[in-house]
């Protein structure tokens, strides 16, 4: 879908021989990527001085969020579908407020840039009070507390600049994780030491050794041909690598169905004829659990699946001797481990091996319904429940190319219950459940996604945090189709709703839609829907329009959400 425009440590332009100091040269070699934005607030220009930025370049944008962590939330939902994002925050003050976002994404191997302005080095140690100081003034011991929830960290002179760049690009592509990037307010305006300003044509990933490789895939083949009855479950770091269409053709070669959880949903398309459908753990369908036994062979597409703790709690541990690992940079079956095996290079050789003989032979569902396919009456006022809610989206709103972005356990559990009709990239984070991370994150998505659509499904509990965001996407004429669900009054699990215990639903006395229609302007096309037939009238209605779009969808009562 965006994958066409993805950064993957390529250099595409040469605004780095415009820099004039050193702050410019670090900024510029991150554009010359493809990096287009950069997220900060409104008092943190990118290496700022004296509250001006010294860094001037063409190719970038930045979007201003609300607050610091709605910043980091952003770069995190642009890195996903750019493959890497820049965040600027100023020193001490705006860390603290972005260290879960960046732990966030690195536990979901999502590459941010993070580039801070440090204390200029004389000051380091000194009697002078700083800007947010901590108490005692001492630089050094604040930067180690940040560093260290980044995959690495760097302090960049005018000395160092040239060469730590380098470094730095290659090993966050490699890890795709965070990276912590400083630069003193003294250093940043001087110029570069290293006058040599040539450029790689491309960062220097490592590979695979060419030798080990050839072992490897002779291991793996000969793996496929001993076991005839293969699944496959595709995993996030597919997406995060850029591997997916790569992993789909190699998962179609062997003719092997595949299974999807929660936290990876929609990474192969799920109108193909190999898609079983949903794993949920005992809440699975019966036919996925009877796949699971007769497989003698478990594809572990990304190496997630056996340690990922995102499943909603579903266990794989019984799985764990079937299971071959296909990992950003290992290869595991049983015992047998093959170390600094990349992923990319495994993926592109067993494409080209001759794969007739190692084909499933788990037999194919032909087609599998839609569960509990709308079907409403013309004219029947029937109320929407919250299973139906998602169906009337997956038939009616969903379209090829979107971004679904979700961050609440339910709306994700009951999506799986479903069979995307279109081909819909799923954006999800529940680490550490964060109430605001999709509204925030979709700030990055907007601006990244152009063309597509960016669809947000909230809760009427979470708008609150997410009031902010919405705010910075009026601001920015961005076009984002948001979905609430309003159920009238009943808060998170607190069984109050039948004692109209009005303290702990205030909540309902909210008119979301008039809010945003007033908050907007009347810019955004605004709607609140009781019934199917005036949600499937919402929705022709919609298609024909280019603006932003907010949905309340008022569901039946119960107690449900989370």
């Amino acid at each position: 879908m965006y994958r066409n425009e993805y950064i993957n440590g390529i250099i595409k332009y040469n605004s780095v021989i415009k820099a004039r100091n050193t702050a410019e040269y670090v900024i510029a070699r991150l554009a010359d990527l493809g990096i287009r934005h950069y997220f900060g607030v409104a008092d943190a220009s990118i290496f700022s001085v004296n509250n001006s930025s010294v860094v001037r370049n063409p190719l970038l944008t930045k979007v201003q969020c609300s607050n610091e962590l709605n910043a980091v939330y952003a770069a995190d939902g642009y890195a996903r579908i750019k493959g890497a994002a820049i965040l600027s925050t100023r020193y001490e003050g705006s860390e603290p407020c972005t260290l879960n976002g960046a732990m966030r994404a690195k536990r979901e191997n999502v590459l941010i840039f993070h580039l801070v302005d440090i204390p200029a080095k004389g000051d380091w140690n000194s009697n002078e009070t700083f800007h947010y100081p901590a108490g005692d003034n001492k630089c050094e011991q604040l930067a180690k507390l940040w560093m260290g929830a980044y995959c690495m960290s760097v302090v960049i002179t005018p000395e160092n600049c040239v060469r730590e760049m380098d470094r730095v690009i290659s090993e966050a592509f490699t890890m795709r994780q965070p990276v912590y990037i400083a630069i003193a307010v003294d250093d940043a305006l001087l110029p570069l030491s290293n006058k040599n300003k040539k450029l790689r044509s491309h960062v220097e990933l490592p590979g695979s050794d060419l030798q080990q490789l050839e072992i490897v895939t002779d291991f793996l083949v000969k793996i496929f041909q001993e076991h005839s009855v293969s699944i496959a479950f595709p995993c996030f770091n597919l997406s995060r690598y850029n591997l997916s269409e790569k992993a789909f053709k190699l998962v179609k070669k062997l003719n092997c169905p595949y299974i999807t959880t929660p936290m990876n949903k929609g990474i192969f398309d799920e109108g193909h004829r190999l898609f079983y459908g949903m794993y949920r753990g005992e809440d699975s369908d019966l036919k996925i659990t009877k796949a699971l036994d007769k497989a003698d062979l478990i594809l572990d597409l990304g190496g997630t699946l056996l340690h990922e703790l995102d499943y909603l709690g579903f266990s794989f541990s019984h799985l764990k001797e079937r299971v071959i690992t296909f990992s950003t940079n290992y290869i595991k079956f049983q015992k047998v481990l093959f170390k600094h095996i990349y992923l990319e290079n495994i993926l592109d050789n067993l494409i080209d091996c001759e794969l007739s003989a190692c084909v499933s032979k788990l037999s194919i569902i032909n087609k599998l319904p839609f569960l509990n396919e709308i079907t409403p009456g013309i004219g029947i006022a029937e109320p929407i429940t919250f299973n139906k809610a998602f169906q009337l989206i997956n038939e009616y709103i969903l379209r090829d190319g979107d971004a679904l972005m979700i961050d609440n356990k339910d709306f994700l559990i009951a999506l799986t219950k479903l069979r995307f009709k279109s081909r819909v990239e799923v954006l999800t984070s529940l680490q550490w459940q964060a109430f605001e991370w999709a509204s925030s994150a979709a700030i990055g998505t907007l601006s990244g996604a152009s063309p597509y659509r960016v669809v947000i499904i909230i809760n009427k509990d979470r708008f609150p945090a997410a009031v902010c965001s919405i705010f910075d996407m009026i601001k920015y004429d961005m076009k984002p189709l948001i979905i609430l669900f309003n159920d009238q009054g009943l808060t998170k699990g607190n069984g109050l709703a039948e004692y109209s215990c009005q303290e702990f639903n205030n909540l309902c006395m909210v008119n979301f839609t008039n809010f945003i229609k007033m908050a907007s302007n009347n810019k955004w096309f605004t709607a609140k829907v009781e019934t199917i037939p005036g949600f499937i009238e919402v929705s022709e209605a919609i298609v024909k329009i280019n603006r932003a779009v907010f949905i309340e969808i008022i569901l039946e009562r119960q107690v449900f959400l989370s």
